[in-house]
């Protein structure tokens, strides 16, 4: 025991050596790309370049690079070009911003950045050895990186037939501005056997190091004539002979065949578009409800080793299962319904639609602060909403110190302090944005009528839970009036054209109307249909800029550290003249006090 403890120090610092002499020849790109109204530049990893010191070199946060290269969170491979976000000024800055993952201590911190831990300390009053998941260090950049700036080398590439300067641009990871300033005076008339100028991409090492991802050519590794997919739906077949569909009082979904049946019916016309579209698919479906060995019969069948994509089990005993044998023979899997990060982990297959505490705290507090400015934010919650309620703190504390602006926290214990929580610290100038947290029919009855007597003096915003819409007791114009927000995975306008079309085609097909389940089927067949059509079997790699419109959901998936891959963003609606309106795209920024209609006695 004594020689293994001199030993593993040993190793440390020698791999910390490691990392920093590797990190002191950091070459700044010269190549950029201008997307979304930002500048990136795009940045070839050379070998033993790490996230942390590109980070540093660029004068960036970790997850500004996270958050433009979604796939980078996993590792990164000599060859791959990075999305680093342009900076003003970065000459000028002292420092870079750390938030702590899971299992950091400030060495390892230090070592991945290649700085001095009391360099750290220096910087960050107060801070001690004890580090809380997501709290916020400041990197020192006094001791810069010595950069190197060098212009890329070019390549030259033989114009195939059908090429355009848009797919050669692609391909070469720029803009086609850029490709046109490399060959000045070339037209949009290419002609096979013509030779361009294309930046020079150094080509990947065939051994990935530990950690690394390994890299696919987007839209020409994978792709494959035809694509086998399994459905796992609750069917119920073995009820299916107690259905009696006709006047006997019950309704349709009071029969455990029928809970999923549109769910069924909605990938179902998803698959029937994608045919026509040219795609070439087979989907299985599977009866899968409770029971693990219907499980563990299907994973034997012989045409299941063949499926390059798997949506569900619904059930979560049994998607863990069918999760380990995804994860070992390297096959995506989707979970539509759950919001537990647990599923997710340790199988970088795993696809989680529904978003976690943590995104949904980060965008309702994005949005409140882009849209209701120097505001004052109550968060008013129970001991049973506590973890959603830190989670929103921590989001807004967050946005408040890194971004400094001036919105007012109050949180509000509901059950210690009643509305006067809320009306000790209401303000006459200012608006009021309220999260209420709890729920309960009898509770959200009296909550929105006394708040509703508020708004005809303050101006209030309140952000509601999604399930208050299923009760009866519900005012409606209590909704309007207090301009009333929801944070939900889906929202269904139907208003668009598309989604009208979807409704005359589900009508045509099953003589009734789509419900949610309808809706979301369809999407997540669309949406996977498509990324397996355009990126072949390895998209998950290639969804960085794959963003096409569905019915009812937005998908933005991010990779989680120790797993798979997770939705990170849903839809915020709100109601206004007793409709519901997206407010994620029209949000409503100007707030007006409710006037008082005086009833005229008779």
């Amino acid at each position: 025991m004594k020689q293994l403890r001199k030993i593993i120090p040993i190793a440390v610092f020698i791999l910390g050596i490691s990392n920093f002499l590797y990190a002191q020849n950091i070459e700044l790109s010269t190549r950029t790309e201008f997307l979304s109204n930002k500048t990136y530049y795009l940045h070839t990893v050379k070998q033993g370049q790490t996230i942390y010191s590109i980070a540093r070199a660029y004068c960036v946060d970790v997850r500004q690079i996270f958050d433009a290269n979604p796939e980078s969170v996993k590792g990164i491979l000599a060859g791959v070009v990075l999305k680093v976000i342009k900076i003003s000024n970065p000459e000028e800055k002292t420092f870079i911003n750390h938030y702590v993952e899971k299992g950091e201590t400030l060495y390892k911190i230090a070592t991945n950045y290649s700085v001095k831990v009391d360099d750290i300390y220096k910087l960050n009053t107060g801070l001690t050895d004890k580090l809380s998941i997501g709290q916020l260090i400041k990197i020192p950049l006094e001791t810069k990186i010595k950069t190197v700036v060098k212009p890329e080398k070019n390549s030259i590439h033989i114009v195939q037939k059908n090429e355009t300067l848009f797919s050669i641009a692609k391909q070469s990871g720029i803009a086609v501005d850029e490709l046109k300033k490399l060959n000045a005076g070339i037209s949009e008339n290419l002609q096979p056997g013509q030779q361009i100028k294309v930046p020079f991409i150094e080509v990947a090492q065939k051994t990935a190091e530990k950690d690394s991802i390994v890299v696919f050519e987007c839209g020409k590794t994978g792709l494959q004539g035809t694509y086998n997919i399994a459905l796992m739906i609750p069917f119920y077949l073995d009820h299916s002979q107690s259905i009696d569909t006709g006047n006997n009082g019950k309704s349709i979904s009071s029969y455990k065949s029928l809970s999923f049946i549109q769910f069924y019916e909605g990938a179902r016309l998803a698959i029937d578009s994608l045919e026509k579209a040219g795609f070439s698919l087979k989907v299985y479906f599977y009866d899968i409800a409770e029971d693990t060995n219907q499980v563990y019969e299907v994973l034997k069948k012989s045409e299941f080793a063949s499926m390059n994509l798997i949506i569900g089990p619904l059930f979560s005993s049994n998607f863990s299962i069918v999760s380990e044998w995804s994860k070992k023979h390297n096959v995506p899997i989707i979970n539509p319904f759950t919001t537990k990060c647990d599923l997710l982990k340790s199988n970088p297959n795993a696809f989680k639609l529904n978003t976690s505490f943590r995104s949904e705290s980060k965008q309702i507090i994005g949005f409140i602060k882009d849209t209701y400015k120097d505001c004052n934010l109550f968060i008013v919650f129970n001991e049973k909403e506590k973890e959603l309620a830190d989670s929103l703190i921590n989001a807004a504390n967050l946005e408040i110190t890194h971004n400094k602006i001036n919105i007012q926290l109050f949180k509000v214990i509901y059950s210690k302090e009643g509305l006067a929580g809320i009306t000790k610290s209401i303000s006459e100038s200012k608006i009021n944005v309220i999260i209420t947290l709890m729920d309960g029919e009898a509770f959200v009855s009296s909550y929105l009528r006394n708040l509703n007597d508020l708004a005809y003096k303050y101006k209030i915003v309140l952000f509601a839970e999604k399930n208050w819409e299923e009760y009866n007791s519900l005012e409606i114009e209590y909704l309007n009036n207090l301009n009333t927000h929801i944070y939900s995975n889906s929202f269904i306008d139907y208003k668009e054209s598309k989604t009208q079309d979807f409704v005359l085609n589900f009508r045509n097909s099953y003589k009734t109307d789509p419900d949610y389940y309808a809706f979301q089927a369809y999407d997540i067949m669309m949406y996977f249909g498509y990324a397996l059509k355009n990126y072949g079997k390895n998209f998950q790699s290639c969804l960085s800029n794959y963003n096409p419109t569905l019915l009812e959901a937005s998908y933005n998936f991010r990779k989680t550290v120790d797993g798979g891959f997770e939705n990170v963003t849903g839809i915020i609606y709100r109601y206004e003249d007793y409709k519901m309106v997206n407010a994620s795209v029209n949000p409503k920024r100007e707030i007006i006090l409710n006037e008082k209609i005086e009833k005229k006695k008779p």
